[in-house]
Parts: C-alpha cells; structure tokens; sequence
C-alpha cells in the first residue's frame, strides 16, 4: 500500500468535513513526521520500531481533542485531522500539545529511547479549500518545520503575491 492509498480514508473524511464546516470553525491538519524512528528500526530491530510506533500513537491521541482523527499514513508519518478548529491559533495550540507529548522519552520493553517529530499544521480559512490542497498545505509546513530541525510546530503560510 502506497502514502496515496493510506491517505485515502483520511482524505475523504476531510472533504466531508470541509463541506460540512459552519459558524463553529473550518477542518485543520497536523502532519507529524518522526524524526529518528529509522534510527530506532534499525538499532533496536523492528519489534522496537512497532512497540515505538504503538507508544507514539497513543501519545498522539492523547495529545489531541477527542474528537480530531489520528492516522499513520506511512512509515513514520501520520495525520490528525481536526474538525471545527476556530482560528490558526487553536490549531497551533493543538500542534503544539502533540509536539510536547513526542518529546518525551519513550521506554520501550529493552531499552529507552528520544522521541521527535517535525510538525505541519494547516487551517482552512477557505470554503472554497478541498482536502488535497489542505494536505499539501501541512506537507509544506512540515518540510519547513523538519529544514528548522527543533521539534516544533510549523503553521502554512502562503507565500507572498
């Protein structure tokens, strides 16, 4: 299964979720890389690298509202789609508690070990926004946050006219 594929249930929840947006706020997008979990797959074996990712995926649903969407849509990558975020604000605000959370150390069964992400945030402030042009926003604001190199959070902005 390829990223697109991963992607798609995640996709079609967004366009549903932007035809839907009202008063209460418009769809925002966490794109969460993992900055060293090649590291941890290839030191500690692949039993460490899946007990990484199980541990990481609860601290991502830990880390955001109960009713945002956490996917892995690839290796080390995942997805938090957030319903109803009223302002860029709030969805940094959300980023940045997903941040905090990966940047504890995690104890795995055999050892311990630091956990990182580089972290893309997109808001639609649009009506007119569909969900693959949001996605490529917070896919933008991730190669920004992961060239920054500090394990925080990056919010889209369009580059100037």
């Amino acid at each position: 299964m390829d990223d697109h594929d991963r992607r798609g249930g995640i996709l079609a929840l967004l366009e549903v979720l932007l035809g839907a947006s009202g008063d209460e706020g418009r769809p925002a997008v966490i794109s969460v890389d993992l900055d060293r979990f090649g590291e941890v797959n290839e030191t500690r074996g692949r039993d460490a690298g899946d007990e990484f990712l199980d541990v990481v995926a609860r601290r991502l649903r830990g880390a955001v509202r109960e009713e945002d969407a956490v996917e892995r849509t690839g290796g080390d990558e995942f997805l938090v789609v957030c319903p109803r975020v009223g302002t860029a604000a709030e969805a940094m605000r959300i980023a940045f508690r997903v941040a905090e959370s990966l940047g504890h150390e995690i104890q795995l069964k055999r050892s311990r070990t630091r956990s990182r992400a580089s972290i893309g945030v997109a808001w639609s402030t649009e009506r007119d926004t569909d969900a693959a042009t949001l996605l490529s926003r917070a896919d933008a604001a991730l190669r920004v946050s992961k060239e920054r190199g500090a394990g925080r959070p990056v919010l889209f902005t369009p580059p100037p006219a």
